[in-house]
């Protein structure tokens, strides 16, 4: 394994300790890291500065004005996953806010495959009859659909994120910006058909666009940081009876909420329902104003989530031996007619992780195969699979995360093709797993204060990772496994520069205790936790990697 040390310098004030994490994410000047420091309000963002074009934003509301003048059915077409479950639910909240009459549709992942699809559109047609359609995560390369409902005379908006194909759309409007995700975008919208024609404030839905934001993995740097600062903060203080009640399933207290927690906790209970059975209950969670239904519909995704964790861990294994098989290529391809449509995703994320490469996923049934892909940082996975389209039925998605539909009896060809666009396209250095810290931090640093100080760079994600730092002369002291499997490992460590005592925790780690003697002295990667026990909190070292430290190797 590879580390890499962002900076070199060692930092002796928390000045320089500000100055180097803000370099390494990419802010350099002084309006930049002002600007991440102090989160800008979103209600005072430009279009222009989060990708928007103002002229396809006021087109799209000045024909959303006509169909409220209109008393016209809009009908909000989303999708099943979080970022297009919270987006329809802006859209219909927001909509209906300013005097529209909407009705949303979540498409069933199994009965209508993705986006604005036939299949979906005939269902649409023949239950409602809309007099408008606005899309909301998707419809970017939605063509075919497009121009059905160009030739119907149905006036269609879309708004969506995901990568578009260099072809004009048969739309009303297209508001699009790749900078936030689905949800966002509709939160821009909303805010400014809002300005237009009611006093009503779109910051009550930036709850919704932080879950979306963090679930989607975008930059958490710029307009993204503004908006899930915000988010969060309406999070916390939330009167939405869905959230209440998903927060009890998931054991978190609103008021100690931050966007890890909401990656672990909330964001995959909502993404179940999408994955295994029908997305629109977790639509109908986040917008019911009912306790009790609120209460039904969170056991509901609780349990679903549980099955998809079971299923993903048993289809897991199964795709773990074909991978394996697949060991000299630089992008896997798994297959297989047991995989489930709603977990390749997860199943591609998890290879990925392991396997530091490029993966893809794919369902086989009898008339249609679907793929799920995800890559390393470095490998924008949509335009080598660009390269392919020919091959594929659809196709899209975004830098690291894409999906395609083939010809089953194609599978194998497909397979091949993107082992040799690997071997052509990907070097062997883009593939070397690598663990990335800030800096080496002087150990006398560690303390809850300074865990304290360090919230200042939360939210963390995508762009902006809890900082991982490297800590010299570690002696290990003691270690013991955990974990219902013993897949974790509990650390002791004493720090050789002042004799203090520090636990820690490895998670996944627990098969290399081989590598372990106590005594060691260790030069690890870690971040830094608070543990809180029976209201008692205390630093916990999370430690990510390690290395033996050669004792007379100068330090520090």
């Amino acid at each position: 394994m590879q580390w890499r040390i962002l900076s070199t310098q060692v930092p002796q004030t928390q000045a320089e300790l500000q100055k180097i994490l803000l370099q390494n994410r990419g802010l350099k000047t002084k309006a930049q890291q002002t600007e991440f420091l102090h989160p800008q309000p979103p209600a005072e963002l430009t279009l222009k500065s989060v990708g928007l074009s103002a002229e396809a934003v006021k087109k799209a509301v000045d024909r959303l004005q006509k169909a409220i003048q209109n008393q016209e059915k809009v009908l909000i077409f989303g999708d099943y996953d979080v970022d297009g479950i919270t987006a329809t639910a802006i859209a219909w909240e927001g909509l209906k806010a300013a005097g529209l009459v909407t009705r949303p549709f979540i498409p069933h992942r199994l009965k209508h495959g993705y986006g604005l699809s036939l299949k979906a559109l005939d269902e649409i047609l023949a239950e409602f009859q809309p007099d408008l359609i606005l899309t909301v995560d998707n419809g970017i390369v939605a063509h075919p659909a497009l121009e059905r409902l160009q030739e119907l005379k149905i006036p269609v908006i879309v708004t969506d994120h995901h990568q578009p194909d260099e072809v004009d759309l048969p739309t009303v409007a297209t508001v699009h910006s790749s900078q936030l995700c689905g949800a966002g975008v509709a939160w821009f919208l909303v805010r400014e058909l809002l300005i237009a024609t009611t006093q009503v404030q779109a910051d009550q839905w930036l709850d919704l666009v932080a879950l979306a934001t963090v679930a989607d993995q975008m930059p958490l740097l710029g307009a993204n940081r503004d908006l899930v600062t915000a988010g969060l903060a309406e999070l916390r203080l939330t009167q939405r009876p869905g959230i209440k009640a998903l927060l009890g399933a998931a054991s978190l207290s609103a008021d100690a909420l931050t966007s890890e927690n909401l990656s672990f906790g909330l964001i995959p209970r909502l993404n179940a329902m999408g994955r295994l059975k029908d997305g629109v209950e977790s639509l109908r969670l986040l917008c019911t104003h009912s306790t009790s239904r609120a209460t039904e519909l969170a056991q509901r995704l609780q349990t679903t989530n549980a099955a998809r964790q079971d299923l993903t861990q048993d289809l897991l294994k199964q795709a773990e031996l074909q991978a394996q098989e697949q060991l000299d290529q630089r992008i896997l391809v798994v297959y297989s007619t047991e995989f489930h449509e709603g977990v390749i995703g997860l199943l591609a994320g998890k290879l990925m992780e392991q396997y530091s490469r490029p993966v893809v996923a794919i369902q086989v049934s009898q008339n249609l195969a679907k793929a799920s892909v995800r890559s390393v940082p470095g490998v924008n996975i949509i335009e080598l699979l660009r390269e392919l389209r020919e091959s594929f039925w659809e196709l899209g998605g975004h830098a690291l995360a894409a999906g395609f539909a083939c010809d089953p009896a194609q599978v194998t060809q497909i397979q091949q093709q993107l082992f040799d666009l690997g071997q052509q396209k990907i070097s062997a250095d883009q593939l070397i797993p690598t663990f990335t810290a800030e800096c080496e931090l002087p150990t006398h640093w560690l303390s809850l204060d300074f865990y304290d100080w360090l919230q200042q760079f939360e939210p963390f994600g995508q762009s902006n990772s809890r900082p991982i730092f490297q800590l010299k002369n570690l002696k290990l002291i003691k270690f013991s496994l955990m974990g219902k499997q013993q897949q974790h490992l509990r650390l002791t460590f004493e720090l050789t520069e002042t004799g203090r005592i520090f636990e820690a925790v490895a998670w996944q780690k627990g098969s290399l205790t081989t590598s372990l003697v106590l005594g060691q002295q260790l030069s690890v990667l870690a971040n830094l936790t608070q543990n809180v026990w029976r209201e008692r909190k205390s630093l916990q070292l999370q430690i990510i990697d390690w290395k033996i430290q050669d004792t007379k190797t100068p330090t520090g």
